[in-house]
């Protein structure tokens, strides 16, 4: 039965052992006190406390019971949190610098605005949790499950989110710089606007991903799955894309000067109009005819396949031009297009 009359103790310091002895009494607010670093909270019943502002440094809380408990503000440096149940927490704003949460049940948690700076969420289960505003760098959330958490705004810079799933959820204008999303699934979630820079996303699912205006400059989608991902407007200069998938890809009017498109698998149903193809390598990629829309697309000095013919393209496309690329002889064409 849940407690709202919380009574509020007056010390401010504790050990794990006065802590549990007041909680038995019927405290609930330990808000701003000071506990010995490292105490052992293991396994213990703490449901619906309040420890906003405390500082709990090292604590071990593995195996607790903290449904709906407060923490926001609190100092959770190198906490132990791993395999413990946290439905619903509240860790807003507090420093969860290098703390372990692997294994751990965090859904619906809240986390926004909080120092998560290197702190392990591998196998955890992260559903519906809000991390938007919070400082991810460095954070260790291989085969994680993310799926319609919400991460706006979110840094996490140099993270590592290898195959984890993050479905439906909410990266829009996170910073992703140089993260690994290798295998991940990235199935319908929101990626606009976010900064994307150097970052791994080898084999990852983007099935209906959005990612309208990121910025994704020399980020590797090699063997990716981009079935009807939208990247219109975004910025993917020097990108790998060697053996994705692009069926019915948005790319109208983005930057794709330099990608690498070699052996891409398929096109059908891309959208290309406006995209600037300037020294972008198309060597082998699957052919652009099928293609949906490559109208007013810019290939300038970019190489490309086009029925077992390699040729070098200077200009803007229309419909009628690609028609004219199969009666070209040679190994290698330059070709400046002025329809």
């Amino acid at each position: 039965m849940q407690i709202t009359d919380y009574k509020k103790v007056t010390q401010k310091s504790m050990s794990a052992k006065e802590l549990i002895e007041e909680y038995e009494k019927g405290s609930r607010d330990f808000s701003n006190v000071t506990f010995e670093t490292g105490m052992d909270l293991g396994g213990a019943n703490l449901e619906h406390a309040i420890f906003s502002g405390a500082d709990l440094l090292k604590a071990n809380l593995s195996g607790a019971k903290l449904y709906e408990a407060n923490f926001s503000g609190a100092n959770l440096s190198e906490a132990n949190f791993s395999s413990t149940k946290l439905f619903g927490v509240n860790l807003s704003g507090a420093n969860l610098s290098e703390a372990d949460f692997s294994g751990a049940n965090l859904s619906e948690a809240d986390f926004s605005g909080a120092n998560l700076s290197e702190a392990d969420f591998s196998g955890a289960y992260l559903a519906y949790v809000i991390f938007s505003g919070a400082n991810l760098s460095k954070e260790i959330f291989s085969g994680a499950d993310l799926s319609r958490a919400n991460l706006s705004g979110a840094n996490l810079y140099q993270a590592n989110l290898s195959g984890a799933d993050l479905s439906r959820a909410n990266l829009r204008g996170a910073d992703l710089r140089q993260a690994n999303f290798s295998g991940a699934d990235l199935s319908e979630a929101n990626l606009s606007g976010a900064n994307l820079d150097n970052a791994y996303i080898i084999g990852a699912d983007l099935y209906r991903a959005l990612l309208t205006r990121a910025y994704l400059g020399e980020a590797n989608l090699s063997g990716a799955k981009l079935y009807e991902a939208n990247f219109s407007g975004a910025d993917l200069y020097r990108a790998l894309l060697i053996k994705a998938r692009l069926d019915k890809a948005n790319f109208s009017g983005a930057n794709l000067q330099y990608v690498d498109f070699s052996n891409v698998i398929s096109l059908n149903g891309a959208n290309f109009r406006g995209a600037d193809f300037s020294y972008a390598n198309l060597i082998k990629a699957a052919d652009l005819e099928h293609a949906v829309n490559i109208e007013y697309a810019v290939f300038e000095h970019t190489c490309v396949t086009f029925d077992q013919k390699n040729i070098i393209m200077d200009a803007k496309i229309n419909p009628k031009a690609v028609r004219k690329l199969f009666n070209i002889n040679g190994p290698y064409t330059r070709i400046p297009l002025r329809e």
